[in-house]
């Protein structure tokens, strides 16, 4: 199990966690959750590219660019991270006189594959990309939500004409297509046919997450990859020997590969070190509760879910920053019930309609005064009961403070005497 340690950037001065399949970071504004969820997914992307590609890619300077942190943010002498997996370390640190971090890399041996990572980092910003006709022009820059925006604008590519996509959540039940020849992005609801722009900020907020996260988690394994030149040359170059099964696998593309290269495939497999087909994606949701309704908030957390329940095949992660409770809460009865198929092997066919999660895959983390703490209980992986308690009791409090000062009034409405 992959771990990551983070201390003195930004707002975290020591945080250390075993990263799970699933990993929900909450905590007050500015307490560094968008902040550890990037620091993940650059790790995520550099093992990627140092064990697929050879490259050392420079940690510091890809969180500045991709993820827009602040130079201000590693200020700190001492700021350092320290990324390990199976397959490798990956440390950044300033070394002693220089002006920026250096970023090391070791690999380590693993008789296990890699597999070749599909990444995406749905951000906060989100909203932009449904809310402005003919944003997918904009090319100024690149990075994280320029990176959604591309994704955003290849993914609703595969819904035009009647090939529509259907949004069917609690309170909110829509279908989109697009009109590529108009640029138009169109969402249905009842009979209504409105302009995505003009829907309601929940609808624009969802529709992206959604259409991109069933992309990368779903249609992207519909079909085969298509190799870079610079892929088949460094898998040429770890193979030489397998070179013609290299060039047989790029020639094919997205053609359906015949099951007699089956064997020479799994052969350079073993010969790399990885697969370089996409085995599993890693999703990264910031604050995935923007502009819904509770009931909303908890569908779509049940729907995210399900990626990763209801595909064995792929190890699908994901990662969530979050304020909301609705959220959590939903979180918590995946973990719950996956606890009830765990002890309760009777009780399995009730659960048929029920969205579950092995307990043991679920990290739930609040991050505070620049530290991290887990907010399960170390036997079950359920939520512990009072987190939420504190400030439902402040809310109270202040609410029967207020009452006192009431004269004797009825103030519930009802009739008096009942």
């Amino acid at each position: 199990m992959p771990s990551i340690t983070i201390r003195y950037v930004g707002p975290l001065k020591e945080v250390h966690l075993e990263i799970k399949r699933i990993n929900v970071f909450m905590g007050p504004q500015s307490t560094g959750k968008s902040t550890i969820a990037k620091i993940i997914s650059q790790a995520l992307w550099a093992e990627k590219k140092f064990i697929t590609m050879g490259e050392e890619y420079d940690f510091y300077q890809g969180l500045l660019d991709f993820h827009n942190m602040d130079k201000n943010y590693f200020s700190n002498p001492d700021a350092e991270i320290v990324y390990e997996s199976p397959w490798c370390v990956i440390s950044m640190k300033y070394e002693t006189g220089k002006r920026t971090p250096k970023t090391v890399y070791e690999k380590k041996k693993n008789k296990e594959l890699y597999r070749n990572a599909k990444i995406e980092y749905i951000p906060a910003e989100r909203n932009f990309v449904a809310s402005i006709a003919n944003i997918s022009k904009y090319a100024e820059t690149y990075n994280s939500t320029v990176g959604f925006l591309h994704d955003w604008h290849a993914a609703k590519s595969s819904y035009q004409r009647r090939n529509n996509f259907e949004v069917d959540l609690p309170d909110l039940s829509f279908s989109y297509r697009y009109k590529e020849s108009e640029e138009r992005d169109i969402i249905r609801v009842a009979d209504n046919e409105v302009a995505l722009q003009a829907g309601s900020s929940g609808q624009q907020s969802l529709l992206p997450l959604l259409l991109v996260s069933e992309a990368v988690m779903v249609s992207v394994y519909h079909t085969e990859r298509n190799y870079s030149p610079d892929e088949i040359r460094h898998m040429k170059k770890l193979a030489p020997d397998l070179a013609y099964t290299v060039d047989e696998l790029a020639e094919r593309g997205k053609k359906t590969r015949i099951k007699t290269m089956e064997k020479r495939r799994n052969e350079l497999w073993e010969k790399l070190g990885y697969q370089a087909d996409y085995g599993c994606t890693h999703l990264i949701v910031e604050e995935p509760e923007q502009n819904l309704y509770p009931s909303t908030q908890r569908g779509l957390l049940k729907h995210l879910v399900s990626y990763l329940s209801q595909d064995t095949k792929h190890q699908h992660t994901l990662i969530i920053t979050t304020h909301s409770p609705y959220i959590l809460y939903a979180l918590n009865n995946c973990i719950l019930a996956g606890l009830v198929e765990e002890k309760n092997s009777a009780a399995i066919e009730k659960l048929s309609d029920t969205t579950r999660i092995n307990p043991a895959e679920v990290g739930l983390w609040l991050l505070k005064n620049g530290k991290i703490e887990s907010l399960q209980h170390s036997d079950t992986s359920l939520l512990t009961q009072d987190f939420f308690n504190i400030e439902f009791q402040k809310n109270h409090e202040e609410m029967f403070q207020l009452l006192k000062l009431l004269p004797n009034e009825n103030i519930t409405g009802k009739p008096e005497g009942k």
